[in-house]
């Protein structure tokens, strides 16, 4: 009886040790203006994709885009508005 609960046991704590789930891992994502200043910060899960907020207006300049990719986080960054005259 006795070498049945630990055999019991084992089983039980081997079936619970592989149900764990993996930790997740989230990064910071900051966007900037134009001037460096923070518009928005998200925290975004690895690998996963970030939607930016909208381009603040800046008087005489359109809006390019985005500095870095907004696919594929991988790391804390922080992501500057790009503009053209």
């Amino acid at each position: 009886m006795k070498k049945l609960s630990i055999v019991l046991l084992i089983f039980i704590s081997l079936i619970l040790v592989s149900c764990q789930q993996e930790e997740i891992k989230m990064y910071e994502v900051t966007f900037t203006d134009i001037n460096g200043n923070v518009i928005k910060t998200v925290s975004v899960e690895e690998g996963k994709s970030v939607t930016p907020p909208s381009a603040p207006d800046v008087r005489f300049y359109t809006f390019n885009g985005w500095s870095e990719d907004l696919s594929n986080i991988t790391k804390d960054v922080t992501i500057q508005a790009q503009y053209a005259l």
